[in-house]
């Protein structure tokens, strides 16, 4: 049986410090290569955010949607005013009845409504700009729907 000596616990005591020196080194390098690759991503992420935004804003595919949105509402509304015509001269008739004030009035608010539908569509921070050419930027009701 061998003897071990100080010399060779000494040794050994100066390997197992080496080792865990390298071992902690790497975790250190490891963690601040991490580190440095998170900082660029949140230093860089305003700039992506604003060039996606704009390229959402800028795209074909948003312009037809925003272009079909605004004809719809508009034409809805439009509509809306024919329905109103047609009610109001049954409402105010000399035969009207109750029932044809009622009808008039609802067909009001169903304008009113879908007035403040083309008005949030317009307000819509991406959609605005694409409000075709000949539609308002945004729609009275009372212009457009009657006063009750």
């Amino acid at each position: 049986m061998s003897r071990i000596s100080r010399r060779d616990l000494g040794d050994g005591a100066r390997g197992f410090g080496l080792g865990a020196l390298i071992l902690i080194a790497t975790v250190l390098v490891v963690a601040l290569v991490g580190a440095l690759i998170w900082a660029i991503g949140v230093f860089s992420s305003d700039t992506a955010g604003t060039g996606n935004v704009h390229k959402d804003q800028q795209s074909a595919q948003n312009r037809e949607h925003w272009s079909a949105t605004y004809n719809g509402d508009y034409a809805q509304v439009k509509a809306d005013q024919d329905n109103l015509t047609t009610l109001k001269s049954a409402a105010e008739g000399q035969d009207a009845t109750q029932q044809d004030r009622t009808n008039y009035l609802g067909a009001q608010l169903n304008c009113r409504t879908d007035v403040a539908t083309y008005n949030a569509d317009a307000a819509n921070v991406l959609g605005h700009q694409w409000i075709p050419d000949g539609l308002p930027s945004t729609l009275n009701a009372a212009t457009y729907c009657g006063s009750n």
